[in-house]
């Protein structure tokens, strides 16, 4: 590591706030949640001054406390919690027990991720808000370290592909940097390609129900996209569009981590095994051809079920 401060002797007792700590750090190895660390101890030592006479020691910790520190990081390899990463850079500013992360950039899962980040303490968890960018990860290895987000209704086991995503969101993370669930809000959109559906329950049941002739446990798609809003536990989705082997599907409505699905699916009856050699613009045009089934997907007692008919209209 290597840095410099600048004015250091004009800025040390009138304006230590106006001081800016340049610090280039390069790391073999990197542990993200060592930085929740220092947020932690950070905000557990200006606690503790307050009850405390002034010293020369006390004085150098409250320059540093007020100062900034601008870090440029760099890492052959990154950990965070069952996440690994390969070249990772970001710019990193210390700044009143907060971080900010600008400029991210790091290798994984056999995509890329950019990102900024503001990461604060909040009581005993973390606050944070991240706006992302993921190009062409495996979607399956991604989610196993996220820990699925949460979700309880798939695996990774179930879905096969490469994503790429926008997200801009906020969150609660705990003390040991894992996310907690159901504390997301924001916005998500993503796509998969070269993807496969296997076994997924709920295109499973609609499945069964519409087309019982067809292999709905091993699905392939040409196009798997949506666009969401996270709010906690509730999930609007704007537009969910599968176009696969066995069936194409369009949902839109709420979905829950608990309680309160309530989904929309449009579902054209015509056979789209053949749809994959068709152009984008040629699957479009014939995309609703045809009989097309209108089903609801709903909460009963914590259950996900199956109906006919429209999505009801939210309380």
């Amino acid at each position: 590591m290597e840095g410099k401060i600048d004015n250091f002797l004009n800025l040390y007792y009138d304006a230590p706030e106006s001081m800016i700590v340049n610090w280039k750090i390069y790391c073999p190895n990197l542990d993200i949640k060592q930085f929740l660390g220092v947020l932690a101890s950070s905000q557990k030592r200006k606690s503790d001054m307050k009850n405390r006479k002034p010293t020369i020691s006390s004085h150098l910790r409250d320059v540093i406390e007020k100062c900034s520190v601008v870090i440029d990081i760099k890492a052959d390899h990154m950990n965070y919690n069952k996440l690994t990463a390969t070249n990772t850079t970001a710019t990193v500013q210390m700044l009143n027990s907060k971080l900010v992360i600008k400029n991210g950039f790091l290798q994984t899962s056999g995509g890329s991720i950019g990102f900024n980040a503001e990461i604060s303490p909040s009581g005993k968890n973390f606050a944070f808000g991240s706006n992302a960018q993921v190009k062409s990860v495996d979607i399956a290895s991604f989610l196993r370290s996220f820990n699925n987000f949460g979700i309880k209704s798939f695996t990774p086991n179930n879905i096969r592909g490469r994503l790429s995503s926008n997200a801009n969101v906020t969150g609660l993370m705990n003390s040991n940097g894992e996310l907690i669930t159901n504390s997301t809000h924001g916005s998500l959109n993503f796509t998969v390609t070269q993807g496969a559906l296997i076994k997924f329950e709920p295109i499973m049941k609609v499945g069964k129900y519409a087309f019982p002739f067809r292999d709905v446990e091993n699905i392939t798609f040409s196009d798997l996209s949506g666009d969401f809003k996270l709010r906690g536990e509730m999930v609007d989705v704007n537009k969910l569009t599968i176009s696969s082997s066995v069936l194409n599907l369009d949902a839109k409505g709420v979905y829950s981590f608990g309680r309160g699905t309530n989904l929309a699916l449009t579902i054209p009856l015509r056979n789209s095994k053949d749809d994959a050699k068709l152009s984008k613009a040629e699957r479009e045009a014939v995309r609703e051809k045809g009989i097309i089934l209108r089903l609801v997907a709903y909460d009963d007692n914590g259950k996900m079920k199956i109906k006919r008919g429209k999505k009801e209209k939210e309380k």
